[in-house]
């Protein structure tokens, strides 16, 4: 025979009256502080990309989208609360749509972060002096201030087109500034300066402005007629279609069969 006893646990109506607020205030206190840590995971977020685009010619695998969709799917959590107050028989069924996002929101996380570890890593921007690493494509070596600098600073990137035109280099679909770089014989922190500073574009949209004109020669040719559009796209140093069309669109406001059917009727 199993014998259980109970104890009746009574609560005074004063305190809870009391734990209301205090709980209401908890709530309010870890809101904020998710939200402030979430936007500040944003605002990193935002700054790798940057870096990520000053040191890649070529984004696939890199972008992190993938971190912003999981931060705005936490942050619609924090939502679900305030829907409790107003609909309390909702509450079930939020619990297992918030236990589905958060389930999501990890597995989501884990299988982009292993593909993109080297873009987290940071791997690219070792070899690049600390402030560098912290800092925009804006910031100017201390050494371009005079005018003699700034005449070699000109000369140097003047070089450096000629090369990359000379040698197509623009065609290499993986090309990434480190290896342009070397290829220069300079520092990554000062190829990325005179870039940033003579063309006003950051690495990413520095190439593929290449990549575009090729493409436009390309699509103007009949030596290259039999080619497809993804043809071409390699051809010209894309390793994408879409990268190719949203590239092509952004430089040129025509999609490549817009600009290629305008050229066939002039």
């Amino acid at each position: 025979m199993i014998l259980a006893t109970f104890k009746v646990i009574t609560i005074d109506s004063e305190e809870i009256q009391l734990w209301e607020p205090l709980e209401l205030l908890y709530f309010l206190i870890a809101l904020i502080f998710m939200v402030t840590y979430l936007i500040r995971i944003i605002r990193l977020i935002t700054k790798t990309q940057k870096i990520a685009e000053n040191s890649y010619s070529s984004m696939e695998a890199k972008t992190l989208y993938w971190l912003r969709i999981s931060c705005a799917l936490i942050l619609l959590t924090f939502l679900f609360p305030v829907v409790y107050v107003f609909s309390p028989e909702a509450e079930e069924s939020l619990y297992l749509i918030e236990g589905l996002i958060h389930a999501f929101s990890t597995f989501w996380l884990a299988i982009n972060g292993y593909k993109q570890s080297v873009v987290l890593s940071g791997q690219q921007f070792e070899s690049l002096p600390v402030q560098h690493r912290e800092a925009t494509v804006s910031i100017a070596p201390v050494a371009s201030v005079n005018d003699e600098s700034k005449k070699e600073n000109k000369q140097q990137f003047d070089d450096l087109v000629t090369l990359i035109n000379e040698e197509a280099l623009y065609q290499k679909k993986d090309l990434t500034i480190a290896e342009l770089a070397e290829k220069v014989g300079l520092h990554q922190k000062h190829l990325s300066f005179l870039i940033n500073q003579y063309s006003g574009k950051n690495f990413f949209n520095f190439i593929n402005e290449y990549r575009v004109k090729k493409a436009q020669e390309l699509l103007t040719d009949n030596n290259f007629s039999h080619l497809s559009f993804l043809g071409i796209a390699f051809e010209s140093g894309f390793n994408s279609k879409a990268t190719f069309n949203a590239s092509f669109k952004k430089i040129t406001g025509k999609t490549p069969s817009q600009y290629k059917q305008l050229h066939q009727l002039v």
